[in-house]
């Protein structure tokens, strides 16, 4: 998977422990570049709020978060070699 056009050697990832999680947050060093990735959807408010709030205190600009818009219907994102469901 590639982030952004340049490679980043180093970077903040932050996926919680204690097995499989719905989101994971990737970063760079320099913090100017910042994803907030789920495995479903949408994240749930205050996971991302808290997510947002933590990254902020990290030294992110989180004003250029920018939230893309999902459909709520999870079979338009089924492959049919897909077992993630």
């Amino acid at each position: 998977m590639s982030f952004g056009s340049s490679p980043m050697n180093e970077r903040l990832t932050f996926c919680p422990p204690g097995g499989p999680t719905g989101y994971c947050v990737i970063g760079d060093p320099s913090k100017t570049n910042l994803w907030i990735l789920s495995r479903t959807p949408t994240l749930e408010d205050y996971v991302y709020e808290k997510l947002v709030a933590q990254l902020e205190w990290q030294g992110y600009n989180v004003s250029k978060l920018v939230v893309t818009p999902q459909s709520e219907d999870l079979s338009a994102y089924k492959d049919e070699n897909d077992d993630f469901y």
